[in-house]
């Protein structure tokens, strides 16, 4: 009954060492600004809708040829005052067929 005492105390050491060494690193992402542009996630919004959406055929905007150039692609972005607005623009008659999409 003593030796399974001591397993037991040494295995609480080994995995609190364990977990001491491993809590200690930097991660990757400790040096990335949290705080995302409006202008990305209006980007994220427009390529998911665009990637993803089932009613893309019938949305103009979200024609992989819409855009000409980079920069008219972001001043349609920049058009829109919040990522929420521009996910509703991109909406195929929400009040009737597309009533369950939702963006948070």
């Amino acid at each position: 009954m003593k030796t399974d005492f001591s397993r037991y105390i040494k295995l609480t050491v080994v995995f609190m060492l364990l977990m001491g060494t491993i809590s200690c690193f930097e991660d990757r992402d400790d040096n990335i600004s949290p705080i995302s542009t409006t202008l990305e996630i209006k980007d994220f919004v427009w390529k998911a809708m665009n990637f993803t959406y089932l009613y893309k055929a019938e949305i103009p905007d979200l024609a992989n040829d819409r855009f000409s150039s980079d920069e008219e692609y972001l001043n349609y972005l920049d058009s829109f005052d919040s990522p929420e607005q521009l996910f509703e623009s991109l909406l195929y008659l929400p009040e009737t067929v597309d009533r369950f999409s939702r963006i948070f």
